[in-house]
């Protein structure tokens, strides 16, 4: 996915120099729907393959995670894409005016995408949570939670952004409300728009200032980046961590299991058995670097045996529950004693490490 990734945004590069070539270049150019459909596509798929590469893609639900993490980040990148140029290039360049058939078209947008990540994130949290206690005891429903407050400060930022520019920019008065103004005798007249910022209605201890307005409007937008910041950096975090659901069944099978680290030099496979004793069993693996940090392979095989015995490879259905970790549930382990697991992790296509090692069964 990180190759399809870095592909999609070197064809993108080319594309976005003549979507936003600068408005006084010599150089004729039409911004047809075909290159704008094209930009749109490109993003799609840049957006898509994030969520392959995630939580999305394992899991109960794969095809309505999908679209949802799909949803939740294009959302999140055209409200956050939006904010920053809006702060960097519009409010600190243009004036009311030209700002006026910028800033209200982008907090509509600012609107929806708040709306379309409300939803999605809450179908997220419950499908990759499930309960209150995740949130108590494990570090994916913690660093959730730190998302949540974080968000819901955004949220009150944009709020306060969102009703200076509901002021600055307040919609045309109606034909219906055009002022008679006298321009020389009695009978000469014509029919004047007001000030939309100058409304009679006003209480004059309550007016405000358009260019005060103006910069605080850029401060806020400013914040609401950095906060927009901060909550990617938690959900980077995210990625990384174990979702809560199964965190939890881990966390249950803490009291009464067994385990095993098989290490090489390329790869450690981590075993834990529940309840590791004869009968069924539930076998919880997760793949690692030797520094720690969490590896997906390709495909993952793991046999059981007892060569003292005579027991010859017993093959253990294994599926994907995350980046880096795999399920095996009901797993009928027959006799008590030392069992030799095998893992074969496929790293590359061509690469395939094997790592050794036993485990007790009562």
């Amino acid at each position: 996915m990180l190759v399809v990734r870095l592909v999609l945004l070197v064809l993108a590069f080319p594309l976005l120099r003549a979507l936003l070539r600068a408005p006084d270049d010599p150089t004729p150019r039409r911004r047809s729907t075909r290159w704008c459909a094209a930009a749109g596509v490109l993003a799609a798929g840049v957006v898509l393959t994030v969520s392959l590469a995630g939580h999305a893609d394992v899991g109960d639900f794969v095809p309505l995670a999908l679209v949802t993490d799909w949803l939740h980040l294009s959302a999140m990148s055209l409200w956050v894409g939006g904010l920053v140029v809006l702060a960097v290039a519009a409010l600190a360049q243009c004036d009311l005016d030209e700002l006026d058939n910028i800033v209200p078209r982008f907090s509509r947008v600012a609107l929806t995408c708040v709306c379309a990540l409300i939803v999605t994130g809450a179908y997220q949290t419950w499908r990759q949570v499930g309960g209150l206690e995740a949130f108590k005891r494990t570090d994916f429903g913690q660093l959730l939670i730190i998302k949540l407050a974080i968000f819901a400060v955004l949220l009150i930022v944009a709020t306060r952004s969102r009703a200076i520019t509901q002021y600055l920019f307040r919609p045309p008065i109606p034909d219906s409300e055009l002022v008679p103004v006298v321009s020389g005798g009695a009978g000469d007249y014509a029919l004047e728009r007001p000030d939309r910022r100058d409304d009679p209605d006003d209480d004059p201890d309550e007016m405000f200032d358009d260019d005060y307005e103006r910069r605080t409007l850029r401060r806020m937008v400013g914040f609401e980046v950095l906060l927009a910041v901060a909550i990617l950096v938690v959900s980077a975090l995210l990625v990384n961590a174990q979702p809560g659901r199964t965190a939890l069944k881990t966390l249950a099978f803490s009291g009464g299991s067994t385990g095993v680290t098989l290490k090489s030099d390329q790869i450690w496979v981590d075993l834990t058995f529940a309840p590791g004793s004869v009968g069924a069993n539930d076998i919880h693996i997760n793949t690692l670097l030797p520094s720690g940090a969490v590896i997906t392979p390709l495909d993952l095989k793991l046999t059981l045996d007892q060569p003292a015995k005579g027991i010859a490879p017993l093959d253990v259905p294994v599926i994907a529950a995350g980046p880096g970790h795999y399920l095996a549930t009901g797993v009928t382990i027959p006799l008590a004693g030392q069992w030799r697991v095998t893992a074969r992790a496929l790293r590359s296509p061509t690469v395939e490490d094997t790592v050794v090692g036993t485990v007790d069964i009562r």
